[in-house]
C-alpha cells in the first residue's frame, strides 16, 4: 500500500522531534566545566591579567599546556628556539593570541570525537583560524579597542564549535550531513537545522550558556546562520563574524582552486571586495596558519 504525502511528512515530523529531544537531552548531559578549566577561562577573558598568573592556572591542566607548546613551536610564531614553558609560550604567541587559543583549546577539549566519522580536525581548525585572523584585521575598521579586538578573535576561534557537538553526540547523523556538504559550505549550517530544528551554532550556544560563558559568546554564535534581523547589543561583533566566515571560506576555496585547475575559482561578494589588502596579506600566512592548524 502506497504511503501517502501525509503520512510520510507526518514520519518526517515524528523524526525530527525525536532527534530534536534526543540533541537537547545530550547536551543538557555535558558535563559543566571544571573548576579549573573555568578559571582559565575566566582569566583569559581578564583584560587585566598577567602572562605569569595565567601561566600558573594554565599549568593546572597539563593537556593545555602540551598544546599551547605545540602552537608555541609552529611555524606561525616564527620559532626559532624550542619553546618548553608556558610562560614562555604565552610571551612567544603574544598575551592576547594566547588568552584566545587557550580558550578555544579548554572549550574543545570537552568533545571527543568518534574515528568513523568524516569530521575533519584540521580543515575545523583552518577555517576557525582564518575567521580569527580576518576579525583581528577587520575589527580595525570599527574602531574598536584592543579588548573588543580580542573578543572578536576569540569568537572567530570558537564559533564553529558546534559542528564538534553534532560530530561527538550524533556521528553517523554527522556523516550523512557531511555526505554532499562539508561544514564549510554555507548550506550545512540548514541541513542540520532541517535534521534537529536548530543549528550547530544555536547547539553551541546553548552549552556557552549552561557552562555561564560570557553573554558576548553565546548571543553573537547562537544568532550566526540565523535569517532574522539581529537587534541586539553586538551587532558590531556580528557583523565582523559574519564578514570573516565569508573572507575565510573564499581564501580556502582559492587556494583549493589554485592547486587542482578542474575546480572552479571562488566569487567574492560585491561588498567583499574592498578587503582585497586583507585578503591578501592573509593568503601569505595561509601556509604557516595550516601548520597551525595541525597543531589543535
Amino acid at each position: 500500500m502506497d504511503i501517502s504525502e501525509k503520512e510520510l511528512f507526518e514520519q518526517k515530523t515524528h523524526k525530527q522531534e525525536h532527534l530534536f529531544r534526543l540533541a537537547v537531552r545530550r547536551i543538557d548531559e555535558i558535563p559543566i566545566l571544571k573548576t579549573s578549566t573555568f578559571k582559565i577561562i575566566e582569566l583569559a577573558n581578564n583584560p587585566d591579567v598577567d602572562i605569569e598568573e595565567l601561566a600558573l592556572a594554565v599549568e593546572q591542566n597539563p593537556s593545555i599546556v602540551l598544546k599551547l607548546l605545540h602552537l608555541a613551536n609552529t611555524a606561525y610564531f616564527r620559532s626559532q628556539s624550542l619553546i618548553i614553558c608556558t610562560q614562555d609560550a604565552i610571551v612567544r604567541i603574544g598575551l592576547n593570541k594566547a588568552k584566545s587559543l587557550i580558550v578555544a583549546i579548554a572549550i574543545s577539549a570537552n568533545f571527543d570525537i568518534d574515528k568513523t566519522t568524516s569530521f575533519d580536525v584540521e580543515s575545523h581548525w583552518l577555517e576557525s583560524m582564518l575567521t580569527a585572523t580576518f576579525c583581528r584585521e577587520l575589527s580595525i575598521f570599527y574602531r574598536q579597542d584592543i579588548n573588543q579586538n580580542n573578543l572578536v578573535y576569540t569568537i572567530g576561534l570558537l564559533h564553529n564549535l558546534g559542528v564538534f557537538i553534532i560530530a561527538s553526540l550524533f556521528p553517523a547523523v554527522f556523516n550523512q550531513l557531511t555526505e554532499n556538504h562539508e561544514p564549510l559550505d554555507p548550506v550545512f549550517s540548514d541541513r542540520v537545522k532541517k535534521v534537529f530544528c536548530f543549528s550547530h551554532y544555536q547547539a553551541l550556544s546553548w552549552l556557552m550558556r549552561k557552562w555561564s560563558l560570557p553573554e558576548v559568546f553565546y548571543k553573537v554564535i547562537g544568532t550566526l546562520g540565523s535569517s532574522n534581523v539581529f537587534e541586539g547589543d553586538y551587532l558590531c561583533e556580528l557583523d565582523v563574524i559574519n564578514t570573516s566566515k565569508r573572507l575565510a571560506r573564499y581564501l580556502i576555496l582559492e587556494d583549493r582552486a589554485l592547486n587542482d585547475q578542474s575546480l572552479e575559482h571562488p566569487q567574492l561578494e560585491n561588498n567583499d571586495g574592498q578587503f582585497q589588502t586583507i585578503l591578501t596579506k592573509t593568503a601569505k600566512d595561509l601556509p604557516a596558519l595550516k601548520e597551525l592548524a595541525k597543531s589543535f
